[in-house]
Protein backbone atom coordinates (compact mmCIF):
# COMPACT_ATOMS: atom_id res chain seq x y z
CA UNK A 1 0.00 0.00 0.00
CA UNK A 2 1.23 3.56 -0.85
CA UNK A 3 2.46 5.62 1.92
CA UNK A 4 0.41 8.93 1.53
CA UNK A 5 2.65 10.15 4.44
CA UNK A 6 5.70 9.88 1.96
CA UNK A 7 4.07 11.54 -0.68
CA UNK A 8 2.93 14.52 1.01
CA UNK A 9 6.07 14.72 2.53
CA UNK A 10 8.08 14.74 -0.17
CA UNK A 11 5.97 16.91 -2.87
CA UNK A 12 7.71 20.29 -2.18
CA UNK A 13 11.21 18.55 -2.95
CA UNK A 14 9.55 17.53 -5.77
CA UNK A 15 8.40 20.47 -7.01
CA UNK A 16 11.55 22.02 -6.25
CA UNK A 17 13.52 20.04 -8.17
CA UNK A 18 11.53 20.45 -11.42
CA UNK A 19 11.36 24.19 -11.07
CA UNK A 20 15.38 23.82 -10.51
CA UNK A 21 15.22 21.57 -13.62
CA UNK A 22 13.07 23.99 -15.89
CA UNK A 23 14.93 27.12 -14.38
CA UNK A 24 18.54 25.18 -15.51
CA UNK A 25 16.92 24.74 -19.11
CA UNK A 26 15.54 28.08 -19.54
CA UNK A 27 19.32 29.24 -18.65
CA UNK A 28 20.93 27.03 -20.82
CA UNK A 29 19.02 28.33 -23.30
CA UNK A 30 19.59 31.74 -22.80
CA UNK A 31 23.44 30.56 -22.57
CA UNK A 32 23.26 29.21 -25.90
CA UNK A 33 21.51 32.28 -27.18
CA UNK A 34 24.13 34.82 -25.36
CA UNK A 35 26.32 32.12 -26.29
CA UNK A 36 25.97 32.62 -30.38
CA UNK A 37 25.22 36.58 -29.69
CA UNK A 38 29.00 36.56 -28.87
CA UNK A 39 29.89 34.32 -31.52
CA UNK A 40 29.23 36.74 -34.09
CA UNK A 41 25.48 34.84 -34.57
CA UNK A 42 23.51 38.31 -33.62
CA UNK A 43 20.72 39.56 -35.55
CA UNK A 44 21.19 42.82 -37.24
CA UNK A 45 18.90 45.06 -37.41
CA UNK A 46 17.60 45.68 -41.11
CA UNK A 47 16.65 49.09 -42.17
CA UNK A 48 14.42 50.80 -44.91
CA UNK A 49 15.14 54.01 -45.55
CA UNK A 50 12.61 56.74 -46.93
CA UNK A 51 10.75 59.95 -47.34
CA UNK A 52 7.08 59.93 -45.20
CA UNK A 53 5.95 61.30 -49.32
CA UNK A 54 6.64 60.86 -52.81
CA UNK A 55 7.69 63.14 -55.66
CA UNK A 56 9.65 63.45 -58.86
CA UNK A 57 13.05 64.81 -59.32
CA UNK A 58 16.32 62.89 -58.81
CA UNK A 59 17.90 64.54 -55.57
CA UNK A 60 17.14 64.33 -51.78
CA UNK A 61 15.47 67.66 -52.37
CA UNK A 62 12.94 65.85 -54.29
CA UNK A 63 12.90 62.65 -52.63
CA UNK A 64 15.25 60.06 -54.29
CA UNK A 65 18.50 58.81 -52.28
CA UNK A 66 21.78 59.69 -54.45
CA UNK A 67 24.49 57.13 -54.15
CA UNK A 68 26.08 56.32 -51.50
CA UNK A 69 24.15 58.86 -48.93
CA UNK A 70 25.31 58.64 -45.24
CA UNK A 71 22.53 59.13 -42.32
CA UNK A 72 22.82 58.81 -38.42
CA UNK A 73 20.48 56.53 -36.74
CA UNK A 74 19.84 56.32 -33.04
CA UNK A 75 17.81 54.06 -30.90
CA UNK A 76 18.31 56.82 -27.81
CA UNK A 77 21.03 55.40 -26.17
CA UNK A 78 23.73 54.51 -29.28
CA UNK A 79 23.99 56.25 -32.71
CA UNK A 80 25.63 54.90 -36.12
CA UNK A 81 25.88 55.89 -39.75
CA UNK A 82 24.54 53.72 -42.35
CA UNK A 83 24.88 54.50 -45.87
CA UNK A 84 22.22 53.59 -49.52
CA UNK A 85 23.90 51.45 -52.15
CA UNK A 86 25.78 52.79 -55.21
CA UNK A 87 22.64 52.81 -57.06
CA UNK A 88 20.26 54.10 -55.04
CA UNK A 89 19.47 57.04 -56.87
CA UNK A 90 17.94 55.22 -59.54
CA UNK A 91 14.90 53.84 -57.42
CA UNK A 92 11.59 55.83 -57.98
CA UNK A 93 10.65 58.76 -56.32
CA UNK A 94 9.60 58.11 -52.69
CA UNK A 95 10.98 55.04 -52.92
CA UNK A 96 12.27 53.31 -49.40
CA UNK A 97 16.15 51.66 -50.42
CA UNK A 98 18.02 49.22 -48.25
CA UNK A 99 20.70 50.92 -45.78
CA UNK A 100 23.82 49.07 -44.66
CA UNK A 101 26.33 50.29 -42.21
CA UNK A 102 28.82 52.66 -43.30
CA UNK A 103 31.76 51.08 -41.38
CA UNK A 104 32.01 47.41 -42.44
CA UNK A 105 35.15 46.94 -40.58
CA UNK A 106 33.95 46.86 -37.65
CA UNK A 107 31.38 44.59 -36.56
CA UNK A 108 30.29 46.75 -33.37
CA UNK A 109 29.38 49.89 -35.47
CA UNK A 110 25.54 48.42 -36.33
CA UNK A 111 22.80 47.62 -34.50
CA UNK A 112 21.89 44.31 -32.97
CA UNK A 113 18.14 43.67 -31.38
CA UNK A 114 18.67 42.27 -27.92
CA UNK A 115 17.73 38.93 -26.86
CA UNK A 116 14.16 40.37 -25.67
CA UNK A 117 12.06 42.86 -26.62
CA UNK A 118 13.14 46.06 -25.04
CA UNK A 119 10.45 48.34 -26.98
CA UNK A 120 13.45 50.02 -29.08
CA UNK A 121 12.48 53.74 -30.76
CA UNK A 122 14.00 54.42 -33.96
CA UNK A 123 15.30 58.26 -34.46
CA UNK A 124 17.22 59.07 -37.90
CA UNK A 125 18.33 62.40 -39.43
CA UNK A 126 20.07 63.72 -42.38
CA UNK A 127 22.90 65.15 -42.99
CA UNK A 128 24.65 62.68 -40.61
CA UNK A 129 26.41 63.53 -37.53
CA UNK A 130 26.96 63.02 -33.71
CA UNK A 131 23.33 65.07 -33.63
CA UNK A 132 20.46 66.34 -35.93
CA UNK A 133 21.39 70.06 -37.72
CA UNK A 134 19.29 72.21 -35.82
CA UNK A 135 20.48 75.00 -37.76
CA UNK A 136 19.48 76.35 -41.24
CA UNK A 137 19.62 79.52 -43.46
CA UNK A 138 18.55 80.51 -46.98
CA UNK A 139 19.17 83.29 -48.88
CA UNK A 140 17.57 85.82 -49.82
CA UNK A 141 17.79 85.72 -53.59
CA UNK A 142 16.95 82.31 -54.22
CA UNK A 143 16.83 83.13 -58.07
CA UNK A 144 18.96 80.76 -60.79
CA UNK A 145 22.31 81.88 -61.02
CA UNK A 146 23.70 82.63 -64.75
CA UNK A 147 25.98 84.14 -66.79
CA UNK A 148 23.45 87.72 -66.94
CA UNK A 149 22.52 86.89 -63.31
CA UNK A 150 25.26 86.46 -60.62
CA UNK A 151 23.60 87.48 -57.90
CA UNK A 152 21.62 84.51 -58.26
CA UNK A 153 22.67 80.62 -56.58
CA UNK A 154 23.06 77.39 -58.10
CA UNK A 155 20.93 74.63 -58.26
CA UNK A 156 23.13 72.86 -55.50
CA UNK A 157 23.75 75.63 -53.33
CA UNK A 158 19.77 75.47 -53.22
CA UNK A 159 18.56 72.30 -52.53
CA UNK A 160 21.89 71.82 -50.67
CA UNK A 161 21.15 72.90 -47.54
CA UNK A 162 17.91 70.22 -47.10
CA UNK A 163 18.23 68.89 -43.38
CA UNK A 164 15.59 65.85 -43.06
CA UNK A 165 14.81 64.36 -40.04
CA UNK A 166 12.63 61.38 -38.45
CA UNK A 167 11.32 61.90 -34.32
CA UNK A 168 11.62 58.49 -31.94
CA UNK A 169 9.14 56.00 -33.70
CA UNK A 170 8.53 52.62 -32.19
CA UNK A 171 9.86 49.62 -33.95
CA UNK A 172 8.50 46.07 -34.45
CA UNK A 173 10.87 43.61 -32.49
CA UNK A 174 13.30 42.22 -34.74
CA UNK A 175 11.35 43.31 -38.43
CA UNK A 176 12.58 45.50 -40.65
CA UNK A 177 12.88 49.42 -39.40
CA UNK A 178 11.30 52.09 -41.75
CA UNK A 179 12.89 55.44 -41.91
CA UNK A 180 10.42 58.02 -42.88
CA UNK A 181 12.11 60.99 -42.87
CA UNK A 182 10.62 65.06 -42.99
CA UNK A 183 12.11 68.12 -44.62
CA UNK A 184 12.50 70.52 -41.97
CA UNK A 185 12.59 73.63 -44.01
CA UNK A 186 9.38 75.14 -45.65
CA UNK A 187 8.60 75.16 -49.26
CA UNK A 188 6.65 77.64 -51.10
CA UNK A 189 5.48 77.82 -54.71
CA UNK A 190 3.41 80.63 -56.41
CA UNK A 191 1.78 80.18 -59.76
CA UNK A 192 0.42 83.17 -61.75
CA UNK A 193 -1.94 83.04 -64.60
CA UNK A 194 -1.23 86.26 -66.69
CA UNK A 195 -4.23 85.46 -69.51
CA UNK A 196 -6.66 88.17 -67.91
CA UNK A 197 -4.04 90.74 -68.72
CA UNK A 198 -4.30 92.72 -72.02
CA UNK A 199 -1.04 91.79 -73.01
CA UNK A 200 -0.32 88.63 -71.28
CA UNK A 201 2.32 90.10 -69.26
CA UNK A 202 5.43 87.90 -68.55
CA UNK A 203 6.29 87.61 -64.49
CA UNK A 204 9.84 88.65 -64.17
CA UNK A 205 10.15 88.32 -60.68
CA UNK A 206 7.83 87.49 -57.59
CA UNK A 207 9.13 88.38 -53.71
CA UNK A 208 7.58 86.81 -50.51
CA UNK A 209 7.65 88.35 -47.22
CA UNK A 210 10.38 90.67 -47.94
CA UNK A 211 10.40 92.34 -44.87
CA UNK A 212 8.97 90.38 -42.20
CA UNK A 213 10.85 86.81 -42.76
CA UNK A 214 13.21 85.15 -41.00
CA UNK A 215 16.21 83.98 -43.34
CA UNK A 216 18.07 82.08 -40.39
CA UNK A 217 16.33 78.53 -38.32
CA UNK A 218 17.01 77.38 -35.17
CA UNK A 219 15.90 73.96 -33.52
CA UNK A 220 15.46 73.18 -30.79
CA UNK A 221 14.96 69.30 -29.89
CA UNK A 222 12.92 68.23 -27.16
CA UNK A 223 12.99 65.20 -24.25
CA UNK A 224 10.45 63.28 -26.77
CA UNK A 225 12.92 63.25 -29.34
CA UNK A 226 10.96 66.37 -31.66
CA UNK A 227 12.39 69.56 -32.83
CA UNK A 228 10.71 72.64 -32.98
CA UNK A 229 11.90 75.49 -35.17
CA UNK A 230 12.64 79.16 -34.38
CA UNK A 231 13.54 81.87 -36.87
CA UNK A 232 15.13 84.95 -36.46
CA UNK A 233 15.45 88.12 -38.75
CA UNK A 234 12.83 90.55 -40.51
CA UNK A 235 14.08 89.90 -44.16
CA UNK A 236 12.42 88.12 -46.76
CA UNK A 237 13.04 86.36 -50.53
CA UNK A 238 13.81 88.98 -52.51
CA UNK A 239 13.73 86.79 -55.40
CA UNK A 240 12.07 83.34 -55.69
CA UNK A 241 13.16 80.73 -57.85
CA UNK A 242 12.15 80.70 -62.00
CA UNK A 243 10.70 76.87 -62.00
CA UNK A 244 8.18 78.27 -65.53
CA UNK A 245 8.93 75.56 -68.02
CA UNK A 246 8.06 77.00 -72.33
CA UNK A 247 4.55 74.82 -72.11
CA UNK A 248 3.23 76.92 -69.15
CA UNK A 249 4.31 80.42 -70.99
CA UNK A 250 2.34 79.33 -73.89
CA UNK A 251 -0.12 79.23 -71.02
CA UNK A 252 0.27 82.07 -69.64
CA UNK A 253 1.21 80.29 -66.58
CA UNK A 254 4.37 80.93 -64.34
CA UNK A 255 5.52 78.93 -61.38
CA UNK A 256 7.91 80.49 -58.70
CA UNK A 257 9.42 78.76 -55.36
CA UNK A 258 11.81 79.21 -52.38
CA UNK A 259 12.57 77.49 -49.35
CA UNK A 260 12.57 79.43 -45.80
CA UNK A 261 12.74 78.26 -41.95
CA UNK A 262 9.70 77.40 -40.51
CA UNK A 263 7.63 80.44 -39.18
CA UNK A 264 4.72 82.23 -38.80
CA UNK A 265 3.32 85.81 -38.69
CA UNK A 266 -0.40 86.50 -38.05
CA UNK A 267 -0.62 89.86 -39.38
CA UNK A 268 -2.96 89.88 -42.24
CA UNK A 269 -2.60 93.47 -43.54
CA UNK A 270 1.35 93.67 -44.43
CA UNK A 271 2.43 92.58 -47.50
CA UNK A 272 2.93 88.44 -48.10
CA UNK A 273 3.64 88.42 -52.25
CA UNK A 274 4.53 90.91 -54.85
CA UNK A 275 4.46 90.47 -58.46
CA UNK A 276 6.61 91.81 -61.09
CA UNK A 277 5.80 91.76 -64.99
CA UNK A 278 6.84 92.81 -68.02
CA UNK A 279 3.64 95.35 -67.62
CA UNK A 280 1.09 96.95 -70.03
CA UNK A 281 2.04 98.95 -73.40
CA UNK A 282 3.33 102.01 -71.96
CA UNK A 283 0.51 105.30 -72.57
CA UNK A 284 1.30 107.38 -75.61
CA UNK A 285 3.50 104.58 -77.44
CA UNK A 286 2.97 101.37 -78.99
CA UNK A 287 5.43 98.08 -78.14
CA UNK A 288 6.87 99.42 -75.03
CA UNK A 289 6.00 97.82 -72.05
CA UNK A 290 5.44 99.52 -68.67
CA UNK A 291 6.68 97.27 -65.77
CA UNK A 292 3.83 96.08 -63.11
CA UNK A 293 4.00 95.49 -59.57
CA UNK A 294 0.82 93.54 -58.03
CA UNK A 295 0.77 93.26 -54.11
CA UNK A 296 -1.29 90.37 -52.53
CA UNK A 297 -1.51 90.99 -48.47
CA UNK A 298 -1.98 88.01 -46.02
CA UNK A 299 -0.50 86.29 -42.74
CA UNK A 300 1.53 82.90 -43.01
CA UNK A 301 2.31 80.49 -41.36
CA UNK A 302 4.83 77.89 -42.47
CA UNK A 303 5.35 74.47 -41.00
CA UNK A 304 8.20 71.95 -41.81
CA UNK A 305 7.95 69.32 -43.79
CA UNK A 306 5.09 71.45 -45.53
CA UNK A 307 4.20 72.59 -49.50
CA UNK A 308 2.47 75.77 -49.76
CA UNK A 309 0.90 76.51 -53.46
CA UNK A 310 -0.84 80.10 -53.46
CA UNK A 311 -2.16 79.98 -57.01
CA UNK A 312 -2.65 83.54 -58.30
CA UNK A 313 -4.55 85.08 -61.18
CA UNK A 314 -3.69 88.99 -62.09
CA UNK A 315 -6.01 91.53 -64.21
CA UNK A 316 -5.73 94.40 -66.75
CA UNK A 317 -7.07 96.08 -63.51
CA UNK A 318 -4.19 95.29 -61.31
CA UNK A 319 -5.84 93.35 -59.56
CA UNK A 320 -4.51 90.07 -57.26
CA UNK A 321 -6.90 86.68 -56.77
CA UNK A 322 -6.20 84.23 -54.72
CA UNK A 323 -7.48 81.48 -56.50
CA UNK A 324 -6.49 78.88 -53.95
CA UNK A 325 -4.13 78.12 -51.65
CA UNK A 326 -2.99 73.64 -51.62
CA UNK A 327 -1.32 72.46 -48.45
CA UNK A 328 0.48 69.20 -48.78
CA UNK A 329 3.37 67.36 -47.49
CA UNK A 330 6.44 67.84 -49.75
CA UNK A 331 5.89 68.16 -53.15
CA UNK A 332 2.83 65.03 -52.77
CA UNK A 333 0.65 66.30 -55.54
CA UNK A 334 -2.73 66.74 -55.32
CA UNK A 335 -5.32 63.82 -54.20
CA UNK A 336 -4.30 62.93 -51.43
CA UNK A 337 -6.02 62.18 -47.98
CA UNK A 338 -4.15 65.08 -45.92
CA UNK A 339 -4.40 68.08 -48.42
CA UNK A 340 -5.89 71.37 -47.69
CA UNK A 341 -7.05 73.43 -50.04
CA UNK A 342 -8.10 77.08 -48.80
CA UNK A 343 -10.08 78.99 -51.34
CA UNK A 344 -10.69 82.68 -50.60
Amino acid sequence: MTDRKNIIRFAPTAAAWLLAVLLAACSTATDEQLSQEEEGERMPVSFSLGFDVSVTRTSIFENIWPNNTEITVSNGTDKFDYITSSTSSLSASGEAVKITPAVTADVNKRFYWPVSDKGWKFSAWYPAGDSPALSMTVEANQSVQSDTNTDGIDEETFTGGDILYMAPTAAVWRSTVPLALKHQHARVIVTVNTTQTEKHETVTNIEFANGRLGLTGTGTLNDAGEITWAASGTSGITNMRDRTIEAQKKDNRYSFECLVPPQKDTNTEKELIKIYTTGAIKEGTTDTPEPRVYTYKNAFDLQPGYQYTYNMVISEQGKVLLGSIVLTHWDMGTGVDDIQTITQ
